[in-house]
């Protein structure tokens, strides 16, 4: 799945559709997945007088900010 969330406003929603494929590596050939995530149909949600989509916005918000402050960490770049 993806999930954009725009603003606090807006969330976008889409499923990944999983393909089977093979790819040549150098002589060999490999079984491959592809997400297909360019051909995924979003499904758009906004903030607004409408329980169901403020509700989808705000526990997506929620379930991000709960995987952001506990299993994220902080990006040290060297040169």
């Amino acid at each position: 799945m993806k999930l954009y969330l725009l603003n606090g406003e807006e969330a976008l929603f889409a499923y990944y559709t999983l393909a089977r494929g093979k790819a040549q590596i150098d002589q060999e050939y490999l079984e491959t997945y592809d997400a297909q995530g360019v051909r995924s149909l979003l499904f758009g949600f906004e903030q607004g007088p409408g329980p169901r989509d403020t509700t989808f916005v705000e526990q997506s918000h929620l379930w991000f900010n709960a995987l952001w402050e506990t299993i994220s960490s902080e990006l040290v770049l060297t040169g």
